[in-house]
């Protein structure tokens, strides 16, 4: 049995986590340094808690699927996380390689609170699509709703003492 989720259901559920940190930072952008910080903090605060409580949402939604057996099933569950992930890693790097291309052209450095400010939030989207994923597949797993094949990674059987 697969995942219930496929690279574009993870991105539209990782969605509103940027858009949870992009208030917040605009919050921050308006108050002083040390104010600022706070508000980044509670940005990822709230953001962790959308994360953690749509991810239980989903757990109980979603046919529950077997933990991977081998190192073949395992590296395809990740590789699977990794795509959707990777969209928001991949824009952060872009945002930074824009910036590195205009400092280079000379242009004012108030692109760089910019580029800091997106490549925040995409990084932010990129790691909740990966917490999403770990705790609705995950929950249903460790709460024993699927069949296991084997004990371990390896899919070894447990031995029958």
């Amino acid at each position: 049995m697969t995942s219930p989720f496929d690279t574009r259901d993870l991105l539209q559920e990782s969605t509103p986590v940027a858009i949870i940190l992009l208030f917040w930072v605009v919050l921050s952008s308006i108050v002083t340094h040390s104010i600022a910080n706070g508000l980044l903090r509670a940005g990822v605060i709230m953001a962790l808690l959308y994360t953690i409580v749509r991810g239980v949402t989903l757990a109980r939604t979603h046919q529950p699927t077997p933990q991977p057996d081998g190192l073949e099933g395992v590296l395809r569950e990740n590789v699977k996380v990794a795509l959707p992930a990777g969209v928001w890693f991949l824009a952060a790097h872009i945002v930074y390689s824009i910036e590195t291309l205009w400092n280079s052209l000379g242009i004012p450095v108030s692109v760089t609170f910019l580029a800091e400010t997106l490549s925040f939030i995409f990084i932010g989207a990129g790691v909740a699509v990966v917490l999403l994923y770990a705790i609705a597949v995950g929950l249903p797993r460790v709460r024993g709703n699927t069949p296991n094949k084997g004990n371990d990674m390896t899919g070894a059987t447990p031995a029958n003492d």
